[in-house]
């Protein structure tokens, strides 16, 4: 009889397994109005409010790696261009602590003009707990509730982001 060994790869798919189920406990912020995020930079400290009263918010998430993301991005600093009264996106950038060179390249050549925060793989799940997919939007309203998660790129999604924030922007 042959007896099944134990792998490496079977023990992390068994811990993977144990933290998919662990998942459900978290949840995506449903409010931004007391979200703040701290970001350590080389010389100092800074504290970022993602609510801001009477604007419409997306929390943008991508990697620099991820081709989706590369068409994305330049589109996410259009639309804070195009309503700069009424909208305020802010970007994380899941691999940017891990390669802060190479994000800034990925800044400059994507020519992303929204606020960028660099964080980890595993800061990412404190926002995405359970699909951690990129490119992916939350968009909150202007009371900061969350209103639509929006995953990955194409013509259409870039459509329904328009019209989802036109609508918003309306009320």
């Amino acid at each position: 009889m042959l007896r099944r060994v134990p792998t490496p790869f079977y023990a992390m798919k068994t811990l993977l397994f144990l933290i998919a189920l662990s998942l459900p406990l978290l949840a995506q912020p449903q409010n931004l109005q007391n979200c703040e995020i701290k970001v350590v930079t080389t010389n100092k400290n800074v504290e970022i409010k993602l609510y801001q009263p009477n604007k419409v918010t997306i929390l943008d998430f991508f990697i620099t790696t991820c081709p989706h993301c590369q068409q994305h991005s330049p589109h996410m600093g259009e639309l804070a261009r195009k309503y700069p009264h009424g909208l305020s996106v802010i970007s994380f950038a899941a691999d940017g602590k891990a390669n802060p060179t190479k994000l800034s390249a990925y800044i400059q050549q994507y020519k992303v003009t929204n606020p960028v925060i660099p964080m980890t793989n595993e800061h990412l799940g404190t926002f995405l707990p359970s699909n951690r997919s990129v490119p992916q939007m939350l968009v909150y309203d202007r009371k900061g509730q969350l209103i639509k998660v929006l995953l990955g790129w194409d013509e259409n999604t870039k459509k329904n982001i328009e019209t989802l924030l036109q609508t918003l922007l309306r009320k």
